[in-house]
Order: structure tokens, then C-alpha cells, then sequence
């Protein structure tokens, strides 16, 4: 009779450990990472209220949807929910609309043509650190498109670095020969960098 009970008692304790380990390896957090590239890059990154960052960072989230906020000082802002069962290894973009720029013209991470386009507008704001921000993330996204090499030539150059402009602005005239403004960009190479050859018209 000892025996049973005995035995009974170490079966309730074995149980009970098994239940006990499933309920904490349950409790424990389920995280999944998302890669968030954000612009401009000093932009503050506010996951559920709280910082967490500026600019690209890696969120770590747990099992329920959260809310991302980027903030940044003349910029719109702007919030998305991730879920972590549809964005979990994802690459997600979010590039604030400068203050001003108009709404009608969207803006994404990989849009090339259009970061350009509020590169120019950044800069004729006189807003060189971020122009050459989005300038340099259109080069990235398309480095065979000539408007993003356009606009960070004249980024740079307005940032004294005339070497790097002089580059980008003959790699410019490379990809587009017939542009409307090439004699303009021909003169300010030759400003630049008297040593950078201009390649000749349709090449």
C-alpha cells in the first residue's frame, strides 16, 4: 500500500514538473527581427512609445502587432504597424516627406527617382545634410538611373566635396549624353576637376 502511494506521489511530482516547464518555456517571449531603414537617417524611431533608436536599426518585436513612429525636426511624420507573423525577417522603408515638399508626391525607400526629386527640393532649402542623405540612398536603390547621380553630384558640391560631385556628375552625363543641362554639368565638372575627362556626347 506504501508503495502505491509512494508511487503516486512521484508520478504527481513528475506531472507536475512537466506542466510546470511547459507553462515557462510558453511564457517565454517570442521575438522576431525586422530591418528598418529610415529617412532621413537622424530620425528618431519610436517602437510602442518608446525610443529605441535613430535612423536603420533592427526592431526586435514580440507576438503582438506594434506601432513604429519616425520623428524627425522638419519632417512629417510618419507610423506603421508591423506584425510580427508578416514582417518577421522583413526589410521595411519609411522616408519622411519633408515639411512643405506636397503631399500628391509619395516617397518610398527604393524609388530612386523620387528621393532624388526631394533631394533637389532638400537642397534648393538649403538642406545639404539631408539632401545628400536621400541622394545617396536613390544612388543606392538605382545606380544605373541618371537623376540620382545628378542630385548627388550637386549635393556634394555644395558640401565642398568637389572631387566626389565631379564623379557623380560624370557618371551623370555617362548615363544620360542628351541632357537638356549638360553643358551647365560640363562647366561645373570642369570647375571641379579640370582632370575629369567628360565623356563625348552619346556614348
Amino acid at each position: 500500500m506504501c508503495n502505491r502511494i509512494l508511487g503516486a506521489m512521484a508520478l504527481c511530482g513528475v506531472l507536475a514538473c512537466a506542466t510546470e516547464k511547459q507553462a515557462w518555456s510558453e511564457a517565454l517571449p517570442v521575438q522576431v527581427e525586422v530591418l528598418l531603414e529610415v529617412l532621413p537617417p537622424e530620425a528618431a524611431v519610436i517602437l510602442d512609445g518608446a525610443v529605441v533608436g535613430a535612423g536603420t536599426t533592427t526592431l526586435k518585436l514580440g507576438a503582438a502587432p506594434a506601432t513604429v513612429q519616425v520623428t524627425a525636426d522638419g519632417f512629417e511624420a510618419l507610423q506603421v504597424t508591423l506584425d510580427p507573423k508578416l514582417h518577421a525577417g522583413a526589410r521595411v522603408g519609411m522616408v519622411l516627406r519633408p515639411s512643405g515638399y506636397g503631399e500628391g508626391r509619395p516617397l518610398a525607400i527604393d524609388d530612386a527617382n523620387g528621393l532624388a526629386a526631394a533631394s533637389g527640393w532638400l537642397l534648393r532649402a538649403g538642406r545639404v545634410a539631408d539632401a545628400t542623405a536621400y541622394a545617396e540612398r536613390a544612388v543606392q536603390a538605382s545606380p544605373a538611373a541618371p537623376a540620382p547621380r545628378r542630385a548627388l553630384g550637386l549635393a556634394l558640391a555644395k558640401q565642398g566635396k568637389r572631387g566626389r560631385a565631379a564623379q557623380e556628375l560624370s557618371q551623370y552625363l555617362q548615363l544620360a549624353p542628351g541632357a537638356a543641362d549638360r553643358a551647365e554639368i560640363e562647366a561645373a565638372v570642369e570647375r571641379f576637376r579640370g582632370d575629369i575627362s567628360i565623356p563625348p556626347r552619346g556614348y
